[in-house]
Parts: C-alpha cells; sequence; structure tokens
C-alpha cells in the first residue's frame, strides 16, 4: 500500500500549531509543499476550514462574473468600486484558505501565512467600508463624514493589521492579550466600516422606507455577531473535546457564517449600485484620482508592515529550531517534546513521563536552562484520546480497500465505539449516512399515521411493517459500521445482523409492492405463490451472504460473487411487480407521479450498486477518501434515498387505493402472520449457524 502518513494528535505537534479542544487530526511537520498542498483532499482537522473558503471564492468569481454580464466594472468609478469590493472578498477568501492548508509545515509557516490572513481581512474591510459609504449610505450620513471617511477606513485597516500581525507574532494562541487586542481591534474596525449601513438601517425603519436590501444588509451583520460569537466562545468543541476535530468544530462555522455574511453584503451593494442610489445628486461621487490615492498609501502600508512582521516571524521561527536543535544535542533521544518560552511538558519514553523545562535567561551567544524531574509514571497523553491507526495497524479483517487511515483501535470498551460516533474516523460518515434516515423514516411513519390508521386493514399494516423493515436494516447496518472495529467476534456478528436487515427488508419489499404497487394481470398470475418466493429468496439471500461472510476474506472473488448474484435475483424478483407495472403504464400511456417515483428508486439502486461494487473513487484515490467522499458512502446515501423513496411510493399507491380493486384477492391476518412466522424462524436458525461459526472462527483467529 501506498506510504501514507498519518495524522498526529495534539501531543505530537509543536505548540504553536495546537488548537484548544482539538485533539486529533494533526498533519506531521516538515512535508513537502506538495504534501499539504494534497492534502486539501484528504481527511484532517484543517480540510473543512479549507473547503468552507474555498467554495466562497468559487462562488464569489462567478458572482462577479454574472455582475459584469450587467454593468460594466469599467464604465463609472462607483462600478469599480464593486469590482475592487469583489476582488477583496476573493482575496481575504483565498488567503485565509492557504493559511489553513498551509499552515502545518512548520512554524515559520504558521507565522507567515496567517500574517498574510490577516491581510486579507485588513483589506476586505477597507473596501467593505468604503463600498458602503460611497454606494449603501444616506445623503445626510455622506456629507457628515466627507471626504475624511475614507481615510479614516485606510487607518482602520492599517491599524488592525499591524496589530493583529504584532498580537500573532508576539503571544502564543491561547494568551488573554492576544484574545483582546483581536476582539478590540476587530470590533473597531467593524463597526467603522460598517456604520454607512447602521446609519442608513436606522433611517430607513424611522421613515418606513425599508426594502429587501435594507434587510439584505441587516442579515449580514447579524451574520457576522453570530461569526464572532462561536470564533470568540469555543462552542461546540469546548464540551466535546476530540469530538468535533474534523466536522462541527466552532470556527468552521465562524468560516460559514462570515462567508456567507460577505458575499450576501457583496450582492446588497451590488443592489444599491442597480438601484442608483450613488447617483444622488446631493452626493459628491468618487474620482479615479481619490480611489487611487487611497490604495496607494493602503498597500504601501501593508507592505511595510508585513515586511515588519514576517521578519519578526522568520526570526522568531528561527530561535525556536535553534532551541531545538540544542535540546536534541545535550538531552537524550525521545526526551524534548516542544519548545521553549514557557513551562512545557517533554515525555521522556525511558522513564519520566513528564517534565518541566523553563527558559530561565537567555544570553547573546547561547542559553540556559533549568530542568525539574518528577519521578516516574506512566506515559499518558495530554489529550488522553487514541489516534486513529493506519491500514498496517489493524487486523485483516477490519481492512478496507484503498482505506488507508482512520481505523478505531481495537479491543477497547463497548463505551468507546458507541461514543466514536461524535468523533472522527473512517466509520463517522458510514453510520450517519444510515442513523440519519432513521430518523427520518420514522418522522415519516408518524406523519403517515396521521392520514391512515396502520391498524385499520392489512395493507396498512403492511405498509407499517415495510417501514419498520426500512428502520431495521438501516439501524442494523449503522451498529454494525459503528461496533465491528471493537474486535474479529465483532466483526462477523455485527454484520452477520446487517444481512438480516437487508434480508427482512428485501422480504418486506417485494410483499407492499405486490400486494400494493402491481398491476391486477401480474397480481393473478403469481398468486399466491409469490409472498412465499418472497420468504424464499429472502431467507436465502440471508443464508448465503452470512456463509460468504465466515468463509471467505473481505475481498475474495467468489465472495463478491456471492454477494451480487444472491443480491441481484432477490432485488429483481422482489421489484419484478414494479416493473411489469412500470412497462404496463408506460405502454398504455397511464404513467404518473407514483410510476416515474418507483423509476427512480430502481435507478438509484443501480447508481448504489455500481459504487458499491466499482471501488470508485477511492480506487483512483487511495488514502484521500477515507473519511469523506469514500464509494461506499455515497452507496449509503442512494441506496438509502432509494428504500425512503420506495417507501413514499407504496404510500402513495395506498392513498390511491390500488389495492381495493375489485378483481384482486387482499391479504389476510392469517397469511401475513403465516408469512412472518415461517421468515423469523428461518432467520433464527440461520443466524444461531452462523453466529456460532463466526465466534468458533474468530476465537481460532
Amino acid at each position: 500500500m501506498p506510504d501514507m502518513k498519518r495524522s498526529l494528535t495534539i501531543d505530537e505537534v509543536p505548540d504553536v500549531h495546537k488548537e484548544p479542544y482539538v485533539l486529533t487530526g494533526y498533519r506531521p511537520p516538515q512535508q513537502p509543499w506538495r504534501f499539504y498542498l494534497m492534502s486539501i483532499f484528504s481527511q484532517h482537522n484543517e480540510t473543512v476550514n479549507v473547503w468552507t473558503h474555498l467554495l466562497p471564492c468559487f462562488y464569489v468569481l462567478w458572482l462577479l462574473k454574472t455582475y459584469s454580464d450587467e454593468v460594466s466594472f469599467a464604465s463609472d468609478v462607483s462600478s469599480t468600486l464593486l469590482l475592487l469590493f469583489g476582488t477583496s472578498v476573493f482575496t481575504s477568501q483565498f488567503l485565509s484558505a492557504c493559511a489553513h492548508l498551509l499552515h502545518s509545515r512548520s512554524v515559520a509557516a504558521y507565522y507567515v501565512t496567517f500574517i498574510f490572513d490577516y491581510l486579507g481581512i485588513a483589506y476586505h474591510s477597507y473596501t467593505s467600508g468604503t463600498v458602503q459609504y460611497f454606494l449603501s449610505s444616506e445623503a445626510s450620513f455622506f456629507h457628515a463624514v466627507h471626504p475624511w471617511y475614507p481615510w479614516a477606513c485606510v487607518l482602520f485597516s492599517c491599524c488592525y493589521f499591524a496589530v493583529n500581525a504584532y498580537s500573532h507574532v508576539r503571544y502564543r494562541r491561547c494568551h488573554s492579550e492576544r484574545a483582546m487586542i483581536q476582539v478590540v481591534s476587530f470590533g473597531m474596525t467593524y463597526l467603522w466600516t460598517v456604520s454607512p449601513v447602521i446609519h442608513r438601517i436606522y433611517s430607513d425603519v424611522y421613515n418606513g422606507t425599508a426594502d429587501d436590501v435594507t434587510l439584505m444588509h441587516v442579515n449580514h451583520i447579524l451574520l457576522v455577531a453570530i461569526a464572532g460569537f462561536f470564533h470568540g466562545s469555543g462552542v461546540p468543541q469546548k464540551f466535546f473535546p476530540g469530538m468535533c476535530d474534523v466536522i462541527g468544530h466552532g470556527h468552521q462555522i465562524f468560516h460559514v457564517a462570515s462567508s456567507t455574511s460577505i458575499t450576501l453584503q457583496l450582492k446588497a451593494s451590488f443592489a444599491d449600485l442597480q438601484n442608483r442610489r450613488h447617483l444622488d445628486l446631493a452626493r459628491i461621487r468618487p474620482t479615479d484620482m481619490s480611489i487611487t490615492a487611497y490604495l496607494v498609501v493602503l498597500f504601501t502600508s501593508y507592505g511595510y508592515i508585513t515586511v515588519i512582521f514576517v521578519r519578526k516571524a522568520l526570526s522568531k521561527a528561527n530561535y525556536k529550531d535553534k532551541t531545538e536543535k540544542f535540546l536534541k544535542l545535550f538531552c537524550p533521544p525521545g526526551f524534548c517534546k516542544t519548545f521553549i518560552g514557557r513551562p512545557m511538558i517533554i515525555i521522556d519514553h525511558t522513564g519520566y513521563s513528564e517534565e518541566l523545562l523553563r527558559h530561565s535567561a537567555s544570553t547573546q551567544h547561547g542559553h540556559r536552562f533549568e530542568v525539574f524531574q518528577t519521578t516516574p509514571t506512566t506515559l499518558t497523553t495530554m489529550s488522553g484520546m487514541k489516534r486513529s491507526m493506519t491500514i498496517d495497524e489493524v487486523p485483516d479483517v477490519h481492512k478496507e480497500p484503498y482505506v488507508l487511515t482512520g481505523y478505531r483501535h481495537p479491543q477497547q470498551s463497548w463505551r468507546f465505539y458507541l461514543m466514536s460516533i461524535f468523533s472522527q474516523h473512517n466509520e463517522t460518515m458510514n453510520v450517519w449516512t444510515h442513523l440519519i434516515p432513521c430518523f427520518y423514516v420514522l418522522w415519516l411513519l408518524k406523519t403517515y399515521s396521521d392520514e391512515v390508521s396502520f391498524a385499520s386493514d392489512v395493507s396498512s399494516t403492511l405498509l407499517l411493517l415495510f417501514g419498520t423493515s426500512v428502520f431495521t436494516s438501516q439501524f442494523l447496518s449503522a451498529c454494525a459500521h459503528l461496533l465491528h472495529s471493537r474486535s474479529v467476534a465483532a466483526y462477523y456478528v455485527t454484520f452477520i445482523f446487517d444481512y438480516l436487515g437487508i434480508a427482512y427488508h428485501s422480504y418486506t419489499s417485494g410483499t407492499v409492492q405486490y400486494f400494493l404497487s402491481s398491476e391486477v394481470s401480474f397480481f393473478h398470475a403469481v398468486h399466491p405463490w409469490y409472498p412465499w418466493a418472497c420468504v424464499l429468496f429472502s431467507c436465502c439471500y440471508f443464508a448465503v451472504n452470512a456463509y460468504s461472510h465466515v468463509r471467505y476474506r473481505r475481498c475474495h472473488s467468489e465472495r463478491a460473487m456471492i454477494q451480487v448474484v444472491s443480491f441481484g435475483m432477490t432485488y429483481l424478483w422482489t421489484v419484478s411487480p414494479v416493473i411489469h407495472r412500470i412497462y404496463s403504464d408506460v405502454y398504455n400511456g397511464t404513467a404518473d407521479d407514483v410510476t416515474w417515483m418507483h423509476v427512480n428508486h430502481i435507478l438509484l439502486v443501480a447508481i448504489a450498486g455500481f459504487f458499491h461494487g466499482s471501488g470508485v473513487p477511492q480506487k483512483f484515490f487511495p488514502g484521500m477518501c477515507d473519511v469523506i467522499g469514500h464509494g461506499h458512502q455515497i452507496f449509503h446515501v442512494a441506496s438509502s434515498t432509494s428504500i425512503t423513496l420506495q417507501l413514499k411510493a407504496s404510500f402513495a399507491d395506498l392513498q390511491n387505493r390500488r389495492h381495493l380493486d375489485l378483481a384482486r384477492i387482499r391479504p389476510t391476518d392469517m397469511s401475513i402472520t403465516a408469512y412472518l412466522v415461517v421468515l423469523f424462524t428461518s432467520y433464527g436458525y440461520i443466524t444461531v449457524i452462523f453466529v456460532r461459526k463466526a465466534l468458533s472462527k474468530a476465537n481460532y483467529s
């Protein structure tokens, strides 16, 4: 398999790269730049942060292309201002995406990339204030602050960039003074740049002239407040440390809210440009000379600030690197864990688990250190979380083709696997793509119960059985993906029950479509043995798949053949009433919306089968689809969508009263009970036989 590098825990990375409450998913430092560029397609704790900036970049470019078809950006200065604002939105998003993508390479990369991130935010703040001043403000506000308002925007923007670059280089990530500088500088800059719009909102509400554009301005201000809350509060990761490392982190929500805010602000500014507010006779219009003057002063200041703090950042990073080399020279191998500048935890794998190293003094030619040793203890990590494992570290039965990382540790407590539903590993999406349909099916059944009584007649009871089988198959599959990593025995047993759920669903699917959705001609042609054939196909499917699951390894050709043939035959049999009905409706020209619902759920099964059997896309990108984008996840989405659509179509057929056709023989309670008794008795025997075989094989292994 390719030599993929595992993600690191919080204890294995330099201090500057450590995120509060983010315990896993860190990328290893000191790799080639290509490694970090390509990591945009792999799973780590910055993947979502990168994409929540890159996607708005593409969207902004599309917006600017759309706007260029309606206005000429070179026609007047006001349109040019809007173009500048759009480019600043793109720039800020792109620089932030680059910072999140590349900062893990080294301490120097961390400092420099986020300095440019602050540069992008500062530039956006300037263009935001200028555009809202010239295009969106009230004439009274415009004249009250003319001509010094744009120059004040330049000043606020440069000050914001300077103080944040300083705090970024000077203080650690969670230092209280750095947090205070960030909050105060952004708050003052944002309030100043948005003041034209705040005055305009107040004026429109007071005069009763608020329109849709005014509400757009209100919304983008509220979104900034929401973004600020998630950026500063540490919610939700503060309450679930280690569970929001890849998806669900507050910084990701901050990205989504802030990106939505600035794109909404861009749309509102374009609407103001179209409404010709800037052509008010009482308003002084900007000139090319004035805009050029603002930009020259702005970028000159940016250049000086960037040079100053990039030099400071590189100097500080170089100092840290030299200190680390010093410690490695005078300390035993594996003794030093982190950098200097504060009391630090040092992991000594030879006996002492924690040591405190303090930087006591430094001179022009060297550094002095004081080392304090604690008593030998058991080595533990700061996080207490177990890192995910690579494919070479897990038992063979747990290895997924082309999935190279993200495996959970075996032989942990059941609670560990249950709680892993909220953490990042290569089964997280597989679990949730089954659990979410479970909740949706329960909601559908609750909705249907308000329209029909499931106890009123046997046909309604059949629909309820079908709904419960959909829930059961989804839930058992979710449990299998969640729990199978515990041991070899757990792998065999959980997926036997997964096949049981699929078999039960295949039986109810065929029976419901036979009694509720079929044509009368098909119904009588196969009555009364069709339901019994569904029982037979279901039991055979369960038996042969349980056998192949215990008998053969995961990628064995005979196991794959058994799975394909058994599912294909069972599915074609159970869906045959609907296939006949589709052909009949199309031939007679009587196809309706429900007919096409049946067509769609069959097509979705074909799509699901393709992704399940082909190994696409992970076959072409091994290791890059370990957490998100794996073909099995797409298979889950397509198959879950198919069976929920099938449930909706069956309910529509029940409402259309097809089952009450006078020529049709209706099912009875006795017949349904007979089918279920035979079915569950057979399931019981098959389950006992193959669970015993599975446990015997697991013990042997």
